[in-house]
């Protein structure tokens, strides 16, 4: 366990590492009998070591680091590498030391037996949270990580760092290239030194995201159990067993939440969990439910779903269900690691393309088969296939095209938004609660019936109306002639005149609505409402 570095514990520690690795400068060749050198390097190691020891006795750290750096960059041995372990793990850095003497183990002049049986029983240690670098570069230099000697090229092991950035620097001779780089849990990143070109390439292997999420559904009679952490652990190792085949790595929600503590909060929300694999790089977010169901006959039941969201693309790429009744923990996993092969198989090899959207001017927003992507300018990755592309910006005709991409394919979509066009547009269906809209152009149904009943009704009275005109004046018996004198004739210039002056309002209206506005001044006005 480690201690403090002020503690006197500490000290005799660090010091009886120093006294078990007093050969530490003298190379494993130079030992042998009969090395002329044998004698100076025995020498050169003895000062060095009463010069760490004192400086240890006096709880001066970073003196000893000093010293014991200094000899690991002058003459890089392994026993120098476990000194310099057992350094760290006096105070207190359990991951430095864990990677130091890993690579202490597998240096091929680590000889000492009784070193290795210490470093060994170390590096077994449960590993704090760290990543992985793997470091490539030219044999022979000396690569140090915040400026702290930890190896020479080439390393025998990847490099443990904990999560965050790290600076780390490649040294051979007068020649020397540094280059800072973010450490992430639980992921596994490729460095390749470039003296020739200056240049410092970093490669992240791809990962998934995992979590896992039970839930308890009692049927009948039975003990209702959930899943324990035992069982939860091997599930996450199934899952881990089968992406890792696929060179795949995997992150726990606690890996992730060290790179974005922030989101702890609202890992319920399924837009908290992408925007989490997103944040950590992860090519796929793997939702595991678990459904646990007791039955008195059959005992427990386990439901497995798996989804696998494609954080790219932002929306399910696979997903599976498999169903164990009354298996155990090992049949559990081994059902997990079949769903999971599948899962990966199906989401990895969904074809995909990119779009670039760019629009005049700027701000559109973009809606792709009814789901908003973004604001212009904007590139994203989709499904290959066809879709519907939509931009619209306020106070602007929007603008609809089908779109045809390919696997792999780049395609580039230009689009300039107008205040009015004299083209038609096509039918749009609204939706969300509002009915249908005609196609432009098109005059609505309510105006056809409307009109064309006021045009038969104002034709209606507009007759009556003329018919009462015609027989004004006229005698009411119908028998009056020029011999005889009629008595009563018929009065019906108000009611006549009424009816056609009513008849023909109605004719004038059910004919506006019939005919007017013209069809191109109706599509411009239709579009404007939507």
């Amino acid at each position: 366990m480690p201690v403090k570095a002020s503690s006197s514990s500490s000290v005799r520690s660090a010091a009886a590492a120093l006294w078990l690795g007093s050969l530490m400068a003298v190379p494993a060749e130079a030992r042998h009998a009969g090395s002329s050198k044998e004698p100076q390097l025995r020498r050169a190691a003895r000062e060095l070591r009463q010069k760490v020891e004192a400086a240890l006795g006096r709880a001066d750290f970073a003196l000893a680091h000093k010293l014991l750096d200094d000899a690991y960059r002058q003459s890089p041995q392994p026993q120098t590498l476990y000194l310099l372990g057992r350094l760290a793990q006096a105070e207190g850095r359990a991951l430095d030391a864990m990677d130091l003497l890993r690579r202490f183990v597998a240096e091929p002049g680590a000889d000492s037996e009784d070193l290795q049986a210490v470093a060994r029983k170390l590096v077994a240690l449960p590993r704090p949270l760290c990543g992985e670098v793997v470091i490539h570069g030219e044999r022979g230099a000396v690569l140090t990580v915040d400026d702290r000697p930890v190896g020479v090229l080439p390393l025998p092991t990847p490099l443990l760092l904990s999560p965050g950035p790290h600076l780390l620097a490649m040294s051979l001779g007068t020649r020397r290239q540094e280059e800072l780089y973010k450490v992430m849990a639980s992921r596994t990143a490729e460095l390749r030194f470039q003296f020739s070109s200056d240049a410092v390439v970093a490669t992240l292997q791809p990962a998934v995201l995992l979590l896992v999420q039970p839930t308890l559904k009692v049927i009948d009679q039975g003990s209702p159990e959930s899943l324990s952490d035992e069982e939860i652990q091997a599930l996450e190792q199934a899952v881990t067993r089968a992406a890792t085949e696929e060179q795949l790595g995997v992150l726990g929600n606690m890996a992730a939440l060290s790179t974005s503590p922030r989101l702890s909060g609202c890992l319920s929300e399924l837009r908290c969990q992408l925007s989490l694999a997103e944040e950590n790089q992860a090519t796929l977010l793997l939702l595991l439910h678990v459904e646990v169901s007791h039955r008195w006959r059959s005992g427990r039941e386990l439901k497995l779903k798996l989804e696998a969201l494609d954080t790219s693309v932002t929306e399910r790429a696979a997903q599976a269900v498999r169903t164990c009744s009354g298996c155990g923990l090992s049949q559990a996993g081994d059902e997990t690691a079949l769903l999971t092969s599948q899962v990966l198989t199906d989401a990895l090899t969904r074809p995909r393309g990119t779009i670039v959207v760019r629009s005049q001017p700027e701000g559109a927003e973009v809606v792709l088969d009814g789901r908003t992507l973004g604001l212009t300018p904007l590139r994203r990755t989709v499904w290959a296939g066809s879709h519907s592309l939509t931009l619209r910006k306020e106070g602007l005709l929007p603008a609809s095209r089908e779109i045809s991409l390919s696997a792999g394919q780049l395609q580039t979509v230009e689009q300039t938004l107008l205040v009015g066009s004299s083209e038609p547009l096509r039918q749009i269906t609204i939706v969300e609660g509002e009915s249908e809209r005609s196609p432009s152009g098109q005059r609505p149904r309510w105006r056809i019936l409307a009109g064309a009943s006021s045009v038969m009704a104002g034709a209606v009275m507009i007759g009556f109306g003329l018919s009462a005109l015609a027989v004004n004046s006229r005698c009411v018996s119908g028998l009056g002639d020029v011999t005889t004198q009629c008595m009563q004739v018929y009065d019906t210039t108000v009611p006549g005149s009424t009816l056609t002056s009513i008849g023909g309002a109605a004719l004038l209206t059910g004919t506006m609505l019939l005919v007017w506005p013209p069809a191109q001044d109706l599509a411009t006005d239709s579009t404007l409402r939507r």
